[in-house]
C-alpha cells in the first residue's frame, strides 16, 4: 500500500541548493512571503521544492491551490507549545 503525498507538500520543503557545483538558476516557493523566488541549485541533492521556471513554481504552489490561501508558515508569534 502506498502513501498519498499531497503535491503542495513539496512547496513546504525549505529551499536547498544541493551539494554539487553545477550552478543552475531555479525557483523555489518561499513559505514566509507566499511567493516564488530564484536560487542557485548545485545540480544534485536538494529536495523537491525546485522548479525550472517561476511560472512552474506558481502553478504548483500558488495557482494549484486556487480558492485557498497561499501556503505560509508563521515564523513569529505564539509557539504551538504555549497553547495549553
Amino acid at each position: 500500500m502506498g502513501i498519498l503525498v499531497l503535491s503542495a507538500d513539496l512547496c513546504l520543503e525549505p529551499m536547498s541548493e544541493g551539494h554539487c557545483t553545477e550552478y543552475v538558476l531555479l525557483w523555489y516557493y518561499y513559505t514566509v512571503s507566499g511567493d516564488c523566488r530564484p536560487f542557485v541549485y548545485g545540480g544534485c541533492g536538494g529536495n523537491r521544492n525546485r522548479f525550472s521556471s517561476k511560472q512552474g513554481c506558481e502553478s504548483q504552489c500558488i495557482l494549484g491551490r486556487r480558492g485557498k490561501e497561499p501556503i505560509r508558515i508563521q515564523t513569529s508569534g505564539s509557539n504551538i507549545n504555549d497553547q495549553r
